[in-house]
């Protein structure tokens, strides 16, 4: 009965563990096609408050990203991401926003002092949005294609 105990907590564990890199694998993915999708840099190094979540199919998908940086590190990465690189912001307050299917984090109306880029669409029909609140250091992507 002991060997059987330790079989199934030791399977349990294997399990556990081969589904939190899976989680791991699959949460970096989404990171990598939101930026993909908004031909946007690499996130900074000193991102915090990371968060990622994907809704759709293979023939329409939306990605939603947010992260906290200081100032500093989101100038650099808007100068290094070339839809960002190439635009103008929009300045943009709270009163601007609707979070109708947006996931709870993605609170877009707690924007204090915010710009916003758009992303046009390419030849893929990848497109999106960056949303940035300097006053929190936080900076919301919404990517997608249909």
């Amino acid at each position: 009965m002991k060997v059987r105990t330790t079989v199934v907590l030791l399977v349990a564990l294997v399990m556990s563990a081969g589904y939190y890199k899976y989680h791991q694998w699959h949460q970096q993915e989404a990171i990598r096609a939101a930026l993909e999708y908004g031909r946007l840099a690499p996130l900074p190094d000193v991102t915090t408050d990371l968060q990622v979540d994907t809704e759709g199919s293979m023939f329409s998908r939306t990605f939603w990203l947010c992260f906290k940086a200081d100032k500093a590190s989101i100038d650099r990465w808007t100068a290094q991401s070339s839809t960002l690189a190439k635009q103008t912001p929009f300045t943009v307050t709270s009163a601007d926003f609707q979070s109708i299917g947006t996931p709870d984090w993605f609170n877009l109306k707690s924007i204090t002092k915010g710009v916003k880029y758009v992303i046009p669409s390419d030849e893929e029909e990848l497109s999106g949005t960056v949303w940035i609140d300097y006053g929190s250091g936080t900076v919301y992507i919404k990517t997608s294609h249909s």
